[in-house]
């Protein structure tokens, strides 16, 4: 699923475009034993029940792709049918249990299931919305996993009796922090191959949970992909890298990501693409060897997990970041033996939010 194809899903959950079956709720306790659960027809709630539960089915398609939200393959055909069999039948039951037996939560927390069923318009040559051309139907179920709080026992204003009154501890519902959404809405279709899993925590994991409902290992996390590619580029360089090398190599890859910005599919790159970052770099003969040796076979990288919003440049006292168009504004130097770093003063400079004057005044 790309941007746009997740913002299309997201606006089945507003009152003019719902598109909202039935809702399943259950109230786990920390021991893992149900406390209370319903199914109810989602247009039979209360209206304002019906904005909060649409807040947190928003919440759960929201974020960075690639981060917050990841597809995973739903790899086992049985885990493939169990779900089927989940969303045609609606056998909540069989859900709810199963995500109690492989849900790594500690305390108590809300599980919300649905069914949706959304008449995709087709699209104009302009890109408009042609809701009398609908040719599919997209079916699907959508769980929101949220933790259930406990509020502070305090004193409150009663107006009915018009005093001051204390109000006990009272449990309430609160934004998702795990997610998951089948099938997949991948080319404005039905993908049953995939599952578009949210995670509110990118480095949050739910092994367990994911393995049982796609048959996969959970996929790594931002921070384990970071690391794979530090690594893999350290394994590089037989010698240190110069702060030039590794600034052309970031800089070309910071360039792949500007020029993708407006690019609604979740970009990567891979083998060919950092081997050309390489070669602008100009680095050795010997060192794009071990570059052909340590990258790791059929290897993909998503852009915006190996890069900083900013590029960063640290000493063991200071710490200098940059927006990428920038970079070339940082220069090094070498200064009576010592090594310096130097950026330009700009027309204005501050320090701690006070304008100053870069060029020392002579003291009369």
């Amino acid at each position: 699923m790309n941007k746009k194809e997740i913002a299309e899903i997201k606006k089945q959950f507003i009152p003019d475009n719902l598109s909202i079956r039935e809702i399943c709720t259950a109230y786990i306790d920390y021991n893992k034993n149900v406390i209370c659960s319903s199914v109810s027809q989602f247009l039979t709630l209360p209206e304002k029940e019906q904005f909060k539960y649409m807040h947190i089915f928003e919440k759960t398609l929201s974020g960075r792709l690639g981060k917050n939200l990841v597809q995973v393959p739903v790899v086992e055909n049985g885990c493939k049918m169990w779900l089927d069999r989940i969303r045609k039948e609606m056998i909540w039951d069989d859900m709810v249990a199963r995500i109690i037996e492989t849900y790594g939560f500690a305390e108590n927390y809300m599980i919300v299931l649905i069914r949706g069923v959304y008449d995709i318009p087709g699209k104009s040559t302009a890109g408009d919305d042609m809701f009398d051309a609908s040719d599919e139907v997209y079916d699907y179920i959508m769980c929101s996993l949220c933790p259930v709080n406990t509020g502070a026992a305090v004193l409150t204003y009663d107006r009915e009796q018009n005093k001051i009154k204390s109000r006990e501890r009272e449990f309430w519902v609160d934004e998702p922090v795990d997610g998951f959404l089948w099938p997949a809405f991948s080319d404005r279709s039905t993908d049953l191959d995939n599952m578009l899993i949210y995670k509110k925590s990118p480095e949050a994991k739910q092994i367990y949970l994911i393995e049982s409902l796609t048959g996969q290992a959970e996929l790594t996390t931002p921070k384990e992909e970071r690391a794979e590619f530090e690594k893999m580029l350290e394994n590089v360089f037989e010698e240190t890298p110069d702060y030039q090398t590794m600034r052309t190599i970031f800089q070309n890859l910071y360039e792949v990501q500007i020029e993708t910005a407006d690019n609604p599919e979740l970009v990567k790159v891979g083998k060919e693409e950092i081997k050309h970052a390489l070669t602008l770099a100009e680095i050795s003969d010997q060192d794009m060897q071990n570059f052909e040796t340590y990258y790791p076979k059929d290897r993909v990288f998503v852009l915006n997990n190996i890069l900083d919003a900013k590029f960063k440049l640290k000493t063991d006292a200071v710490e200098i970041k940059v927006q990428p168009e920038c970079m070339d504004n940082i220069e090094t130097k070498v200064i009576d033996g010592q090594q310096w770093i130097m950026i330009p003063a700009a027309a204005a400079v501050e320090v701690n939010g006070i304008c100053v004057d870069t060029i020392e005044h002579i003291k009369k």
